[in-house]
């Protein structure tokens, strides 16, 4: 998995929201085990274990992001849990 620098700066003001984004790029031919470590230890969750490896490289990804920016707004750095709908379950509060 490749995975750029994160990005924080918006690409417009909205009060009160902290911004995150990255770009990623897999390779079929890495293992799927080499996905979840990364060097950022990001949790991959029990459903994604049979997903493709883009899909796993989305959610990590996209974890990874909203991670950062949660602790940019002042908020735990923590893993991001899928709830029963696949959405993120964000700590209370945020």
């Amino acid at each position: 998995m490749i995975l750029s620098e994160l990005t924080t700066t918006a690409p417009f003001d909205v009060p009160a929201m902290a911004y995150a984004a990255c770009r990623f790029g897999f390779d079929r031919a890495t293992p799927v085990s080499q996905l979840a470590g990364f060097g950022h230890k990001v949790a991959l969750p029990a459903s994604l274990a049979n997903a493709v490896p883009k899909r796993q490289a989305e959610f990590l990804a996209g974890r990874l992001c909203a991670r950062h920016a949660l602790a940019q707004s002042g908020g735990p750095v923590c893993d991001i849990p899928a709830g029963a709908d696949r959405a993120p379950v964000w700590p209370q509060g945020f």
